[in-house]
């Protein structure tokens, strides 16, 4: 089962790249990162690569296609009436301002708009959803957990 958000960036649109989930476990979206078994010398060092690289996000970015969202949500234990709502819900979009690593990010969808500021830097943060729920989120090598 796939799982896939396709956003573009619309100050000139090109499009943004989206990778496969399919044979991760999806619960790791949500993790803390605590199961990582990194040793913390080799985070830094793929953290401290990967933002000497890091492009800018800067703009605003729209959704222009999903798929596999359904089974994602079933996975996740969301309900028969959420899902169905969130099928019929408008596409999302952000607004990123980023200076660095230092990122701000507005997501405005059917929930209303989400408001998140962090750092891409390892720094664990801790953000509130749509349905006011903790997410904690960090950033370990090339990817965000």
């Amino acid at each position: 089962n796939d799982s896939c958000l396709e956003a573009y960036d619309d100050s000139n649109s090109n499009d943004l790249d989206c990778r496969s989930t399919s044979g991760q476990d999806h619960e790791e979206f949500f993790s803390d990162g605590a199961s990582v078994d990194d040793s913390a010398a080799e985070t830094l060092d793929d953290t401290a690569a990967f933002l000497t690289e890091l492009p800018d996000f800067s703009g605003r970015w729209v959704c222009k296609s999903t798929w596999g969202l359904e089974d994602f949500l079933k996975r996740v234990g969301v309900s028969r009436m959420q899902r169905l709502a969130a099928a019929k819900a408008p596409w999302p979009e952000w607004d990123f301002e980023q200076l660095g690593d230092h990122f701000v990010s507005v997501n405005r969808g059917a929930l209303g708009d989400l408001r998140e500021e962090f750092s891409a830097d390892g720094t664990p943060y801790t953000s509130r959803d749509g349905w006011k729920q903790k997410v904690r989120s960090s950033a370990t090598g090339k990817a965000l957990r």
